[in-house]
């Protein structure tokens, strides 16, 4: 599946190697009862770290680009205002 990625093969869709990055980053840089979180610098180099082997270079290009502005944007926004800003957001994608 990675080689794919590396030989930068059309088999993988590329809404799932945007969800790849996203979801380690998530990982990554949340609190979790077995760890604490890395910090931005620490999860960014692990994801570069990553390309071409686990991530698509386009996608962490485009990710290394925009991920402060979206990390700080709701660090501090409570999770029940992240679901009302979630929900808006897909609202006219979707039946909710």
């Amino acid at each position: 599946m990675y080689e794919n990625i590396k030989n930068n093969s059309l088999d993988i869709p590329y809404n799932a190697r945007i969800f790849a990055v996203a979801d380690v980053f998530d990982a990554l840089t949340s609190k979790r009862p077995y760890k604490e979180p890395f910090s931005l610098e620490q999860s960014l180099k692990i994801i570069k770290d990553g390309t071409g082997t686990h991530f698509d270079k386009n996608v962490v290009k485009a990710f290394e680009e925009i991920y402060k502005k979206i990390y700080y944007d709701i660090f501090d926004i409570s999770s029940s205002e992240l679901e009302k800003i979630f929900y808006k957001s897909i609202k006219p994608y979707f039946i909710v």
